[in-house]
Order: structure tokens, then sequence, then C-alpha cells
């Protein structure tokens, strides 16, 4: 009798957490259910007891300091998280299944301990899903110095991980040039794989020539997106009846929104609590516009998960972002919104108020937005390529 073959993901976000991330495993596991394939999903424990529901197991990892506001606080618990699933799995499993290949969604690097096991034991394909290039990203958005200790330190992590990786999906063009600077080795392995979600229901809204606008901000507000910009856009709206400002986040920033909100007596901005996948689609097709922010010094390219969350549920998006953003020409090639790369909080504002009139003018259609990323971002389209790799590394036909 043939031993079951299971697609193993490991990630370390926990089914509760509020990400793109989470969004992404939920739609990854319902496209594995739809096409037969089992799965194994391991990942760090939730606090509300909420389970990957379409995965076939899961082992969940309860762990100390988990996202840890400190840096050194949270090597710790990446670190325990992936040994003690290592260990998890070898209780619950032993040696008695086959593993077709892992899905190893980054950012966490120090999923690389249980990523090497899997390979080395299971004889495991790894695709791993890189969406933070580490640490180069931290140095870049001035966490650590860059070339200095724990940048070294975090190096040599990052390194084993490319190494034991045998395809790399990066979320743009752009991230493949920037890969090629500084892993120029492992670019034979490297391929974009677009950041993929799928709708969760509901009626998309047609954009109509009205008077009332409402921009929408869903997700997290750190230091990679700053919030310069964000309230810049609140104070120039502070008290138009005609304009309302959404936000539902989190993030290093929050403190500062609120704060800002209450001295300044930003009428406009109205923080909400964060909502579950189940719910955001709903809220956010109720909304005019949707907003990006990355800050302009930046020198990666990102797609963020609330970029597809708008525009899949038919809202434009007004962009600040870094020129060397892929979104600068995705926005503009299908006609998604407005962006501004200047890092100049004139230009943005200006951009807003030119946005507004185009919304108002009906410039937007939402049905052609959704067609566009649907073509991009769709979950299908994302499992096909994930798994077309893994069948051709693998004895048998999903």
């Amino acid at each position: 009798m043939s031993r079951p073959n299971y697609l193993v993901i490991l990630t370390d976000a926990a089914p509760d957490m509020r990400t793109s991330t989470v969004r992404e495993v939920i739609d990854l596991l319902a496209e594995c259910k739809k096409n037969s394939i089992l799965t194994i999903v391991l990942t760090a424990h939730s606090v509300n007891n909420i389970e990957y529901k379409d995965a076939t197991h899961a082992i969940y990892i309860k762990t100390p300091f988990y996202k840890n506001k400190n840096y050194f606080l949270r090597v710790i618990s990446e670190n325990w998280l992936s040994l003690a699933l290592i260990l998890s799995f070898l209780w619950r499993f032993g040696f008695r299944i086959n593993i077709r290949g892992v899905a190893w969604i980054s950012p966490s690097i120090f999923n690389v301990w249980c990523a090497l096991f899997l390979k080395t034991t299971y004889k495991a394909k790894i695709y791993l899903i890189l969406r933070d290039l580490f640490p180069f990203w931290m140095s870049n958005a001035s966490i650590i110095k860059n070339n200095g200790f724990f940048f070294r330190i975090l190096k040599l992590i990052a390194d084993i991980q490319m190494n034991i990786s045998d395809r790399i999906g990066v979320e743009s063009p752009s991230t493949i040039s920037f890969f090629q600077e500084v892993y120029p080795k492992h670019l034979p392995k490297v391929e974009v794989l677009w950041n993929w979600m799928s709708l969760t229901g509901g009626d998309l809204r047609m954009i109509f020539n009205i008077q009332k606008i409402s921009f929408i901000y869903a997700g997290n507000l750190g230091k990679a997106q700053g919030s310069e910009m964000f309230l810049a856009l609140c104070e120039r709206y502070a008290s138009d009846p005609d304009v309302e400002i959404h936000f539902i986040g989190r993030g290093t920033e929050y403190e500062k929104i609120l704060s800002f909100k209450q001295e300044k007596n930003i009428r406009c901005l109205n923080i909400h609590s964060q909502l579950s996948p189940e719910e955001i689609d709903d809220f956010i097709r109720k909304n005019s516009i949707g907003l990006v922010f990355l800050r302009p010094d930046l020198n990666a390219s990102n797609i963020p998960g609330k970029f597809m969350s708008y525009v899949l549920n038919g809202l434009p998006v007004l962009a600040s972002i870094n020129p060397e953003n892929d979104l600068c020409t995705i926005i503009k090639k299908f006609e998604m919104g407005r962006v501004d790369s200047s890092g100049q909080r004139e230009s943005f504002i200006l951009m807003a108020e030119e946005m507004i009139e185009d919304y108002r003018n009906s410039f937007f259609c939402s049905k052609k937005i959704v067609s566009n990323a649907q073509n991009l971002f769709s979950s299908q389209k994302a499992f096909m390529q994930l798994t077309s790799f893994l069948n051709n590394h693998h004895s048998e036909v999903l």
C-alpha cells in the first residue's frame, strides 16, 4: 500500500493574525482542497484557537514572545517555533509519509531549520515563497545597520535559506534585479510568483459619479510604510464634509495616528478595529479609493496585500511609494489609480486632489480593475505555478 503524499505549507503566520500572509495560506489551502491535494500546515499556535480549516493536517506550536516588538526576543521565538515544529512533526508522522514538496512562505528566515529537516529527511523539494529579502529589508528600513554584527548573523541564516531552496518565487519583476545584486549565484532558481488572493464573496459595487469620497487604508502601517503621507492626507481633508478616511490596521505608527487624530481634531479620520479575512472584503467595497504607502527611500519592490484587496474588490488606488516599485508600472498600465513616487507631501496631496476629481467624473472602471487584478493575482494561477514545479520533481502526477 502506497503512502499518502503531502504538500507541506511552512509559515510563521498563526491563523488568527490579520495579515496578507494568513490570507494567502487560507486561499492556497482552498485551492489544494479543491484539487484534492493533501496538505500539512506547520505554523504558530493562534491565541484565539482559530485553525486553518481547509488543511488536511496541521501542527500548531505555542511560542514565547510571538511577534514581540523586541527583535531579540522575536529571534528566540522564531527559532523556538522552527525547532519545535521538527519535534512535533516527527512525533506525529514519523517516517510513514511522503512529502511531494514544501511551500515555505517567508518572511521568517528562522524556519530554515524546519525546512532543512524536511529536505534532508524526506527528500522534499522546497519552493521558497520569498516576500521580504532579509536582512536587506531590515537594513533598508533602518532597523539594523548595513553590514553590522546583527546584519552579518542574519545574512548567514539567509544564505542557508537560499542554498536549500530548489525554487524561489519573488513577488515582482523588479525584485529579481535586486536579488541578482545580492544573490547572483541563485538567480537560475528565481521566478516571479505574484502574491495571490481570492475574493470572499459579495457583489462588486460599480463606481458611480458621487460626491462623497471615502478613502480606506487596511493593513500594517509601520517603518516600511511610514505615516507622513497618510497624516498629510488626513490634515488636508480634516474638516471636509465630503471626504472620509478609514483606517483598519496596526503597526508601529498606530499610536502616532491616534495621537494625531486627537491633537489635530481630524474629524474625517475613522479608526476601526481589525477585521477577519471574511469581513474585510465587504468593508472595502463600501469605500471609494484604497490607500497604499511605502517609504520613498526603499530600494526594493513590494506588492502589499492591501493593494490586492483593493483592486480585486474594484477600488482604484492612490499610492505614495518608492520609485523602484513595480506598482508604479502596474497602476499606470492597468488604470488602477494614481501613483506618486516623489516622496514630497505637496506632490502627493496634489495627486490626491486630482484623483478625487477623476473619481467623481467616473474615470475609473471597477469591472476593468477587477479583471486585470484577477489576471495578475489569481489564487488558482499561483497554485498551478507552485504545484507545476513540484510535479516536475515528483514521481506521481497530481
